[in-house]
C-alpha cells in the first residue's frame, strides 16, 4: 500500500500527464492526507482548499485544482489537538479550515493553513 505521500505524487503525475496530452481546461478535487502535527504539501499552484474531514481515521483535506497548472508551491497545514499551545510569533499567520474528530469524538484536532510566516 502506497503511504499519502506517494499518493499524493501520483495525482499530481496523472494531472500533468493529461495537460502534456493536450487535455483541456479542467478542475479536479484532490485529497491529501495529513499528519498530527506540521504538514509540507506541494500542490498545484492556486489551488484553493475545500475543507478538511476524517476518512478512515486519517485527517484529510480536499482541495480544487486547476489540472492545467504547471507550477507546484510548497503550502504548510497545521494540525492541532484541542489544549495544545499554537504559535503566536510575530508576523505569523494562519487560515482556519475545519475541526475535525478522531474515535468516536474522543480526539479533536482543529485544521489551519499557514499563510504567512516561517516555521
Amino acid at each position: 500500500m502506497q503511504n499519502w505521500q506517494e499518493r499524493c505524487i501520483v495525482r499530481l503525475w496523472l494531472a500533468l500527464e493529461f495537460k502534456q496530452k493536450g487535455g483541456g481546461f479542467m478542475k479536479k478535487i484532490f485529497k491529501y492526507s495529513l499528519g498530527r502535527s506540521i504538514n509540507r504539501l506541494h500542490i498545484p499552484k492556486g489551488a484553493v482548499v475545500l475543507t478538511a474531514q476524517v476518512q478512515k481515521e486519517y485527517i484529510c483535506i480536499w482541495v480544487l485544482v486547476d489540472t492545467n497548472s504547471q507550477l507546484i508551491e510548497e503550502r504548510t497545514f497545521e494540525v492541532y489537538p484541542t489544549g495544545m499551545a499554537i504559535n503566536e510569533e510575530k508576523g505569523m499567520e494562519r487560515k482556519y479550515i475545519n475541526t475535525v474528530q478522531l474515535g468516536g469524538g474522543e480526539l479533536i484536532y482543529h485544521v489551519f493553513e499557514r499563510v504567512k510566516g516561517e516555521i
